[in-house]
């Protein structure tokens, strides 16, 4: 059994584990330019979450957009999508951000200027030419179903389809393997460094040298911040050596500058050896090199990064399930390393576990520090009987349990499996259709994180079901400026719960040229502070209600008279400024609160 690193095509879950039931309901997306006119015939593409926020699944609708601006697509009640719409004109497109879909009508605004071209550039490819065959990959929203990897040509340019204007992650292979991986700022082109290579050398207890480590690279992208609720950075594990008999092996990277003098990703360069009858280590660079999570002087390693591997058991962890067991599982995982001055970076990694024919997985122990934030069960179906309403209805591709289920002496149990069935309810007591919900288990003295948390889209008629293990769970929904919260204890038989939406409180705002009012004002979270509290619960809400406010504000625009009502969620310990925004103008800066009157002027 080996542990399965998420490499390339291994995040897509495949579809015969995903294959599912459930009814699809019509859903109408509204293409404008930046001036507000209607686009006809810009392609509307909407892409399924994997259950936890993460656009990393096959489900992946398309649409083209009428003389109206309108695309109709049918879309799974009970899932979240992502939404994004581009243009195709002579050249390139016009691109859309990614939007979460509305709970009615899903609005795209496609951005001015000049397009996207379709032709990009790989610049720096000159130092590169005597290293294999280069290809970029380009990826949105850390969606593997939507990543296009291209040759790159003699020239430089490398042609892919524009998809959506943000939050692309580029990816540079060398003969096949991973040398680079970055975040794209640029419209048209991937800037690759020159070729560095690190030397590494990977030691047991005794200082004696260990062949066969897997070294693997750990990449973070930047957190998603589309959708109400906070979203997490994409994490993934990239193979780019193994030690030969001499516990060596050289890393081929794109690096700026010698890593051994310190690099400016964040959160580093980090590496992982990995290999069974060991725990895991990490070493890597950040502004300083660190061996094993801990800083070292540069000219004390002489040019080489050392790993030392502490023996320990890898675990052979069965999974017990009522019906056929999952192909994997996912662990995700925190930690840090060091970045000089006694400060630490935060690093996430993903890791996935194949499960064999018998129903077990290897699991090897994490690095020193390591923390499991999340265990993602992929592909698991709610037991529901034929008759059920709610057997109809599509459910999250992936369920999330406490990271607590690895320590159980049993193995991971996944045979007290429950449906929880919740019927939502609008402010004006109808159906809450297109509720955001998310649903956290409790994990000894708090709730799973919201980005890390599992979530849902209410359907027509306001119904979810998700597949969940026995225990505390808090729920959270919140459609437009209402929403509900629910602590539950789920066990078995546990009836159809009913979460009724409520209007959050408000405040209200006038905004003014200085003279007149203005119009389609914007406002803008600029900032805010938060801490933590001891109660569960409330340290759960704590932690996404400046998110949450943050996007409530985004939603305002200000009417005729130039006034709007702002939706607030309130919580303690938590600070949100806001501005009003306009084109090119701006307001000064105000605190949020409830039941306040405030008075904008653009300048």
């Amino acid at each position: 059994m080996k542990t399965l690193f998420l490499i390339g095509a291994l995040l897509l879950v495949p579809a015969t584990l995903l294959a599912q039931g459930g009814a699809r309901e019509p859903h109408v997306a509204i293409v404008r330019a930046a001036d507000g006119g209607l686009v006809a015939g810009a392609e509307v593409t909407f892409v399924a979450t994997d259950g936890t926020g993460r656009a990393q699944d096959d489900d992946v609708v398309r649409a083209r957009s009428n003389q109206q601006g309108r695309a109709r697509v049918d879309l799974l009640g009970g899932r979240d999508y992502l939404a994004f719409a581009a243009l195709a004109v002579e050249g390139g497109a016009y691109l859309s951000q990614g939007v979460p879909r509305a709970a009615t009508t899903t609005e795209l605004e496609l951005e001015g200027g000049t397009p996207r071209p379709a032709a990009w550039r790989l610049q720096g490819l000159q130092a590169w030419r005597e290293k294999g065959p280069i290809e970029v990959e380009l990826e949105p929203f850390g969606c593997a179903a939507l990543a296009q990897r291209v040759p790159v040509g003699e020239d430089g340019t490398f042609r892919v389809t524009p998809v959506v204007s943000h939050y692309l992650q580029a990816r540079v292979f060398a003969a096949g393997r991973v040398v680079h991986a970055d975040q794209v700022f640029s419209r048209d082109s991937v800037t690759l460094p020159p070729p560095r290579e690190v030397s590494c050398l990977v030691v047991d207890d005794a200082g004696k040298p260990v062949a066969g480590v897997e070294l693997v690279r750990i990449a973070n992208g930047w957190h998603r911040h589309e959708g109400a609720f906070p979203g997490g950075p994409t994490a993934r594990r990239w193979h780019v050596g193994t030690t030969d008999a001499e516990g060596r092996a050289t890393l081929l990277l794109a690096l700026a500058k010698d890593p051994f003098e310190g690099v400016d990703d964040f959160p580093g360069v980090v590496f992982a050896a990995s290999k069974d009858g060991f725990a895991e280590t990490w070493s890597g660079f950040t502004s300083v090199p660190f061996c094993d999570r801990k800083s070292v002087v540069a000219k004390d390693l002489e040019g080489t990064l050392r790993f030392s591997l502490k023996a320990a058991p890898t675990a052979k962890v069965a999974v017990q399930s009522r019906g056929e067991a999952p192909g994997y599982l996912l662990a995700r995982v925190e930690n840090t390393v060091p970045d000089g001055n006694s400060a630490n970076n935060c690093a996430r990694d993903l890791i996935g576990y194949a499960v064999d024919a018998e129903g077990h997985f290897a699991m090897r122990s994490f690095a020193e520090g390591g923390e499991v934030k999340a265990v993602i069960v992929p592909g698991t179906r709610p037991p529901l009987e034929d008759g059920d309403p709610f057997a109809r209805l599509a459910h999250p591709r992936a369920m999330v349990v406490p990271p607590t289920v690895l320590d159980a002496a049993g193995g991971v149990d996944l045979r007290s499996l429950q449906a929880l069935r919740l019927q939502l309810i609008d402010a004006g007591g109808g159906p809450a259709r297109g509720a955001a919900l998310v649903c956290s288990p409790l994990c000894g003295d708090h709730y799973v994180p919201a980005e890390d948390a599992m979530r849902a889209t209410a359907d027509a008629a306001g119904r979810v079901v998700l597949p969940v293990l026995p225990g505390k769970w808090l729920l959270f929904a919140l459609l437009d400026g209402a929403f509900a919260r629910l602590e539950l204890d789920v066990a078995a038989g546990l009836p159809v719960q009913t979460l009724k939406l409520e209007l959050l409180p408000s405040s209200t705002v006038h905004i003014t040229d200085g003279t007149d009012p203005v119009v389609g004002a914007r406002l803008d979270g600029t900032g805010g502070s938060w801490s933590s509290c001891e109660d569960p619960a409330e340290s759960f809400v704590t932690d996404m209600a400046h998110h949450v406010n943050d996007w409530l504000l985004s939603k305002v625009r200000t009417d005729e008279q130039g006034n709007a009502t702002i939706r607030i969620l309130t919580a303690e310990r938590v600070e949100t400024r806001f501005c009003a925004r306009l084109g090119n103008k701006k307001s000064v800066e105000h605190k949020l609160a409830e039941g306040e009157h405030f008075e904008f002027v653009l300048r």
